[in-house]
C-alpha cells in the first residue's frame, strides 16, 4: 500500500512536470536563440517578460549591465536609441541558430556615428569584425562577458589608436598618436612640424628641407620580437627620439679638416653650402684684403671671384677690383660716357644690386630730358625699352670670357641715349617730341593742314592743350573754339558732349573734337517730339524759347511768338491748363503745336448749344430780339458776347 501510494506520488509529480513543459511549448512562439537558451521553459518567462503587460526592458537590463551602464552614462550607440524598446531591435523565438539582433537595413550600412565614433578615412572601409573582436576589448567587465561561449558583442573596444595599430614608434612619442596623425592622411602627419616641436627641436629651413626623414633617422631593428597583436608593418623603426644634431658634423662631413673649427654656421647657412654667410665671418676677415663684402657682394659665390677658372686655378691674391669692370662687363655697351677708359657705375648703381638704379629724379636734370610732372612717376623701363639691337655689340671676346670663368653675360638692352626723341642744339636740348613715346590718342584729329595725312600730332601740338602734369588736366580754352561755353555748358563734362566711340573688336578710334555739330538736336533730344519742326523738316531753332542758363524758364514769349496772345484771365492760367500732357509713343509730352483755338476746346459751353446758329444783330436792328437764328454757317464764337476778361 505504501509503495503503491509512492508510485502515484512520483506518477502525479511527472505529471505535473510534462504538463508544465508542454504549457511552455504551448505557449513559446519558437526557440531562443542561442545566448538566451538557459531561459527556455516556464520559469525562464519570467526573465524577459512581465505577466500579463508583454516584455520589459528593465528587464533586460537587469541581465545586461554592460548596457545599463552606458545608458546611465549617456554614452555609447544604446544611449542614442534609448527611447526605443530592445525587441524593436533584437528579435527572439526565431530559433536557435538564428542571431538576436534585427540589423536595419543592414550591418554593412549601419550608421556609426551613433556610436560616438564616426569612421573616417580608411576606417570606413574596414570590417566589423576587423575591429570588432574579443582581443581588441579592453573593457574589463565586457571582456570577463565575452569568455562565455558563443557569446558576441560590439562593446569595449577602445577608440585609442594603439588598441588597434601598432605603435610603430615603439613608444618614443607618446600614445596621441593624433597629434600628428589623421584617419584621413596617416602618412603625411599633417599634423606634424618639425619647426615647433619643443623637446630638441630642429627646424627645418634651406636645403634640409629637401632631406628625406631616413637620412637623418636612423633605422633601427627590433631587438625582441614585437607582439603578435597588434602586428607591426615591420621589424625595422626610424630612431626620432635624441638625434644628436648640436653640430653640422653630426651629419655632415667636415671637408675642412677641421682646420677651421666645429662651427660650420660662421661661414655657411642650411640655405645653400655654398653661400656663404657673411654676419658669421669675423668683420676683419675679408675688409683686411681692402674690399668689404657688402650687399649683393655677400652672396656671391667665392669662386665667381677667385677662381678656379678654365685654363686658371684659384686666386686670393691680386685680384683686380678697384673698378666694376674688372670683373663685371659694360652692361650698357658704351652708351654711358666713360672715365679713364671705363663707365663710372657707381653713379647709378650699388653693391645692394643692379636694381633699382640710383639715377634720381634729381640726378635726371642733368641729362638732356629733365623730368617734369607726370613723367617723374614713370618707371624707367616705360621710356628706355630693351632694343635687342644692342645684344650685336656684344663680342665674341666678352663672351668667351664669360663662359671661361663660369659667369653669366648679364647685359642691359634698355636703350639708354635717344637722339631721335630729344634734339640736342649746340649743346642744349630742345622741346621734345611727343609722338616719339606716346600715341596719338586724338589719330590726327588736330593734324595741321601743311603736315601730310598719316602724320600723328604736330610736334607742338600737343602742347597747345597738355603739360607734362597730367594728360587729362589741359589748357585747353573752350571760348577760343566755334563754340564757347556758356550758362550749364560751362558744368558738363567733356564726355557727356565728346562721347567715346565704342569699338567694334580690334578697331582703334578716338574720343571726337573737331568737326562736331553744334546744333542742340546733336547733343540734347528732342522734348516736344518734332511739335516745333518747320516747314523744311529741321528742328526750329531751340534758343528761340530756351537759353543754356537753364531749360526752365524760358525766353519764350506767348504775345509774340504765337497766334493766340494771352489776355485778361487767359494770362493767369498755367501752361498745363492748355498744353495738356499726352501719351505719344512709349512716352508722355505737353502738347504745344497744334492746338485749336476755338473756346470750346478749353472751356464747357454753358448754353448747351443754344447759341451754335445764331449771329448778334447789327446795331441798327437793337429793337430786334437779342439774337436771331442763322441760315447756315460756323459755330457761333463766344467772343461775340465775351471778353477774355
Amino acid at each position: 500500500m505504501r509503495a503503491s501510494s509512492l508510485c502515484g506520488c512520483a506518477l502525479f509529480a511527472a505529471g505535473l512536470w510534462w504538463a508544465g513543459a508542454a504549457r511552455a511549448q504551448v505557449f513559446s512562439p519558437g526557440d531562443l536563440s542561442k545566448a538566451h537558451a538557459s531561459l527556455e521553459g516556464m520559469r525562464g518567462c519570467s526573465k524577459c517578460h512581465v505577466e500579463g503587460s508583454g516584455h520589459s526592458d528593465e528587464r533586460c537590463l537587469e541581465c545586461h549591465d554592460e548596457i545599463n551602464k552606458r545608458l546611465e552614462a549617456g554614452s555609447g550607440y544604446h544611449s542614442s536609441v534609448k527611447a526605443q524598446q530592445c525587441a524593436e531591435c533584437h528579435l527572439e523565438h526565431r530559433g536557435r541558430n538564428k542571431s538576436i539582433i534585427e540589423w536595419k537595413p543592414s550591418r554593412d550600412e549601419f550608421n556609426h556615428r551613433l556610436t560616438e565614433w564616426p569612421l573616417t578615412g580608411p576606417h570606413k572601409e574596414a570590417k566589423c569584425k576587423d575591429c570588432h573582436e574579443p582581443r581588441r576589448i579592453e573593457d574589463a567587465y565586457v571582456k570577463n562577458l565575452v569568455r562565455e561561449v558563443g557569446r558576441e558583442t560590439y562593446l569595449g573596444v577602445s577608440t585609442r589608436c594603439a588598441a588597434c595599430h601598432f605603435d610603430e614608434h615603439r613608444a618614443q612619442l607618446g600614445r596621441s598618436c593624433d597629434k600628428c596623425h589623421t584617419a584621413e592622411k596617416f602618412k603625411d602627419a599633417p599634423g606634424f612640424d618639425h619647426n615647433k616641436q619643443k623637446e630638441g627641436g630642429f627646424p627645418l629651413v634651406g636645403k634640409h628641407k629637401d632631406v628625406k626623414c631616413k637620412d637623418c633617422h636612423e633605422t633601427l631593428t627590433d631587438t625582441k620580437a614585437p607582439p603578435a597583436f597588434p602586428k607591426p608593418r615591420a621589424t625595422t623603426y626610424l630612431k626620432v627620439k635624441n638625434i644628436e644634431h648640436a653640430s653640422c658634423v653630426a651629419c655632415h662631413e667636415d671637408f675642412h679638416r677641421g682646420a677651421l673649427g666645429k662651427n660650420c654656421a660662421r661661414c655657411h647657412t642650411p640655405k645653400d653650402w655654398k653661400s656663404i654667410n657673411e654676419k658669421g665671418i669675423d668683420a676683419s676677415f675679408h675688409d683686411k684684403f681692402g674690399f668689404p663684402l657688402r650687399g649683393e657682394h655677400t652672396s656671391v659665390a667665392c669662386r665667381s671671384c677667385h677662381g678656379p677658372f678654365q685654363g686658371a686655378p684659384v686666386k686670393y691674391k691680386g685680384v683686380k677690383y678697384s673698378r666694376c669692370t674688372d670683373c663685371h662687363f659694360d652692361a650698357h655697351f658704351g652708351q654711358m660716357p666713360l672715365d679713364e677708359g671705363s663707365p663710372r657705375c657707381e653713379k647709378c648703381h650699388s653693391v645692394n644690386g643692379f636694381l633699382p638704379v640710383l639715377l634720381d629724379v634729381k640726378l635726371h636734370e642733368t641729362t638732356h630730358f629733365p623730368l617734369e610732372g607726370s613723367h617723374r612717376t614713370v618707371a624707367c623701363k616705360q621710356c628706355h625699352k630693351a632694343d635687342q639691337r644692342l645684344l650685336q655689340k656684344t663680342s665674341p671676346k666678352d663672351r668667351a670670357e664669360a663662359a671661361r670663368r663660369g659667369r653669366e653675360l648679364r647685359v642691359s638692352q634698355a636703350r639708354i641715349r635717344m637722339p631721335d626723341v630729344v634734339t640736342v642744339v649746340d649743346g642744349k636740348p630742345t622741346q621734345a617730341d611727343c609722338d616719339i613715346c606716346h600715341d596719338d590718342p586724338h589719330l590726327g584729329q588736330f593734324q595741321k593742314a601743311a603736315e601730310p595725312p598719316d602724320a600723328r600730332a604736330a610736334k607742338k601740338g600737343c602742347w597747345d592743350c597738355h603739360t607734362t602734369k597730367a594728360f587729362a588736366e589741359t589748357t585747353f580754352k573752350h571760348d577760343n573754339s566755334r563754340f564757347p561755353l556758356t550758362g550749364k555748358h560751362t558744368e558738363a563734362s567733356c564726355a557727356s558732349c565728346h562721347v567715346p566711340p565704342v569699338p567694334k573688336g580690334d578697331e582703334v578710334l578716338a574720343t571726337p573734337f573737331r568737326l562736331l555739330p553744334y546744333a542742340c538736336s546733336s547733343c540734347h533730344a528732342d522734348t516736344h517730339v518734332g511739335q516745333f519742326t518747320t516747314a523744311q523738316n529741321r528742328p526750329h531753332d531751340c534758343s528761340d524759347c530756351h537759353s543754356t542758363k537753364a531749360f526752365k524758364p524760358g525766353t519764350f514769349d506767348h504775345d509774340k511768338q504765337t497766334a493766340f496772345p494771352l489776355e485778361g484771365k487767359h494770362e493767369e492760367a498755367k501752361c498745363e491748363r492748355c498744353h495738356p500732357t499726352i501719351a505719344y509713343k512709349d512716352t508722355k509730352i505737353a502738347r504745344y503745336r497744334p492746338l485749336p483755338a476755338a473756346c470750346t476746346t478749353c472751356h464747357d459751353d454753358q448754353h448747351n448749344g443754344a447759341y451754335d446758329r445764331f449771329v448778334p444783330p447789327k446795331p441798327a436792328e437793337a429793337a430786334k430780339p437779342a439774337m436771331t437764328p442763322a441760315a447756315a454757317g460756323p459755330e457761333t464764337h463766344c467772343g461775340e458776347c465775351h471778353q477774355a476778361t
